[in-house]
């Protein structure tokens, strides 16, 4: 058996795996958008989209991560604080968590 201090690590992250996942996925092409913009230039464009430029990609892309972390948010303040006492003993040092 193991330490019951562990016993509900990961319950949480269960919750939000699929809003998580979509935080990562979001993130990782707006830092691809980013780093494609910085090495061909903000106002150049792909030759694929001419009308669209390398700035207007990355806003976009910054403008789906906020709709991801929204997401994330409103799904982990679903998380009633009561089934999880162990938060507030741990992390919050006996004090209510403010989200």
């Amino acid at each position: 058996m193991g330490d019951p201090k562990y016993v509900n690590v990961g319950e949480i992250e269960d919750k939000v795996i699929e809003e998580l996942s979509e935080v990562i996925n979001e993130c990782t092409v707006l830092i691809k958008e980013i780093c494609k913009s910085r090495r061909f230039g903000y106002f150049n464009f792909h030759p694929a989209e001419p009308d669209k430029k390398n700035i207007d990609r990355i806003r976009s892309e910054m403008d789906d991560c906020v709709n991801a972390f929204e997401r994330l948010e409103i799904k982990l303040r679903q998380i009633s604080y009561e089934q999880y006492p162990y938060i507030k003993k741990e992390v919050t040092h006996g004090k209510t968590p403010s989200l």
